[in-house]
């Protein structure tokens, strides 16, 4: 009987032969994608800075800045300076990554609008905000399912559910006043102001999210502390860009997991107990919402809303603090239209702060609490307009990033682009017409974007706005907040946010207020 014949290549490939094979492969591989790849890349027409690594690009001097910002207060380079350097498309390497940096408002708009599904958000962040929520919600979700998903929540997101929530607003932006500041006041008590609006932001979306009162419940608070804990910067990158990371069984990430389950019952408890308020998730079930579907979007909302909240409240009492003829502007507005109306607990009354207004917006400016919008990548291979008439080739898998802390100080579109002007934001004032000059528009659309812009921006930026002018008002007519000689106001970075980096801060009750706090008692 005949054997079958063996394969020739058997008698001499040894698993040492085998071995060497492989790795003559992934060494070519490692070559090809390291020196060969990046020489041919049509994105080498564009602009950038030169790679000052072969292996690393310019991923090490990219993140010895960043990582850096709270003491080399270089905030919001190296980004601004790619662009002043290199205008509105950049082109750089980050490892293997080949990435386009965008802040040209045309580019911005095509990529975020006009052609956003050709621009989805970069897989491996969808998947770490999914484990993040325990499910997928807006930030991890794309297409038909995002699009859906945003005509649902969307009537929760009006005008008349902000004008519900003013009164939540102004009430524990007030026992906050009466107890944690005016004690401060008392004692000549230096705080930690990072902890202080992290605390009551806390409470605010909480509340309006699904009726609960965080300070009440200890355990509650510190599960969310747990769930948003600032990451090491290579925990950080690994989560954000490493698929399927946050699976792995490390201590830090499995506690991370643990807050958020612990977080998701406490929702589902308050389901089942029912709440005396209307809230968020009410609505949503009472949509029929699925209950997970239901957790998920609550989560996002709790901690987009509280971060981006209290991080941009930090910013606008250390701007006031640094610029006390302005802080002495907002104090009397306030005082006034507190006086007034009799307190700040009707929607309305929000439109009369129209200094204070133009503050919060000016500081959020120079100081985006999201200083990145999440990254991109083209689908396929796209051809990107500038507002110079030219237009640029994005290969498929390129990654885009936009950067609107770069985009705000841009001096193509913002007159003096680097200096503290609340006029820029008051309609008709010398400095809104500089700014409109210099753009050929009054409108801000994809020059200013402090909670994103087209189908994926911040849903609810209403909200939020609300919520500063709330909390900033009742402040500000009532104390003056100093900085402590240990205060810090670098930017510290998170992954996602940029916020100051020690806010220490020393609190004194305003004399002139008597007769505005009587009028609003």
């Amino acid at each position: 009987m005949l054997s079958s014949p063996t394969p020739f290549f058997v008698d001499w490939v040894t698993p040492w032969t085998a071995v060497t094979y492989v790795a003559v492969a992934a060494g070519s591989y490692v070559v090809y994608r390291l020196v060969v790849a990046p020489r041919l890349s049509p994105l080498n027409r564009l602009p950038g800075p030169p790679p000052t690594s072969l292996v690393f690009g310019n991923a090490l001097d990219v993140g010895s800045i960043v990582t850096k910002w709270s003491t080399n207060a270089r905030f919001p380079d190296p980004y601004v300076s790619f662009m002043k350097q290199f205008g509105g498309a950049v082109h750089y390497r980050l490892l293997l990554e080949e990435r386009v940096q965008f802040t040209d408002p045309k580019a911005v708009q095509h990529i975020l609008a006009t052609h956003a599904p050709q621009f989805p958000r970069d897989g491996s962040a969808r998947l770490f905000f999914e484990d993040l929520f325990g499910g997928v919600g807006l930030f991890s979700s794309e297409g038909s399912l995002h699009d859906k998903q945003r005509k649902w929540l969307n009537p929760h997101f009006t005008s008349l559910q902000v004008k519900s929530a003013i009164a939540a607003f102004y009430a524990h932006a007030q026992r906050v006043a009466a107890s944690v500041l005016d004690d401060a006041a008392k004692t000549n008590s230096v705080l930690s102001i990072n902890k202080v609006f992290q605390r009551l932001a806390l409470n605010l979306i909480g509340e309006t999210a699904f009726g609960y009162d965080f300070d009440a419940d200890p355990i509650a608070h510190d599960a969310y502390e747990h769930l948003l804990a600032k990451p090491t910067v290579l925990m950080g990158v690994c989560m954000l860009n490493i698929p399927h990371f946050t699976k792995l069984p490390l201590p830090w990430l499995t506690k991370r997991n643990r807050a958020r389950d612990a977080l998701h019952q406490i929702i589902r408890n308050v389901v089942v107990q029912g709440s005396s308020s209307c809230n968020l998730l009410d609505m949503m079930l009472e949509a029929k919402m699925d209950m997970q579907e239901a957790l998920v979007h609550t989560m996002t909302f709790v901690s987009a809303g509280h971060e981006t909240t209290s991080t941009a409240l930090c910013w606008v009492f250390a701007t006031l603090a640094a610029h006390p003829v302005v802080y002495a502007t907002v104090r009397s507005e306030c005082q006034h239209v507190l006086g007034t109306f009799h307190g700040l607990d009707v929607y309305d009354v929000l439109g009369e702060l129209t200094y204070t207004t133009a503050v919060i917006q000016e500081t959020v400016r120079l100081n985006p609490p999201a200083p990145f919008l999440s990254r991109r990548v083209a689908a396929d291979d796209s051809v990107v307009p500038l507002s110079d008439g030219s237009d640029v080739f994005i290969p498929k898998g390129t990654s885009v990033v936009i950067v609107p802390a770069a985009m705000h100080r841009d001096p193509q579109y913002w007159d003096r682009p680097d200096e503290f002007v609340p006029e820029r934001f008051v309609d008709g004032s010398p400095a809104f017409l500089n700014d409109c000059a210099r753009r050929g528009t009054h409108s801000h659309a994809f020059h200013y974007m402090p909670f994103g812009a087209g189908a994926k921006s911040c849903i609810g930026q209403r909200f939020a706005m609300a919520e500063l002018q709330v909390v900033v008002a009742t402040f500000a007519a009532q104390f003056e907040f100093s900085l402590s000689a240990t205060a810090n106001i670098n930017h510290s970075f998170n992954t996602v946010t940029a916020f100051p980096a020690k806010l220490d801060m020393a609190v004194r009750r305003c004399e002139v207020l008597a007769v505005a706090a009587a009028a609003s008692s």
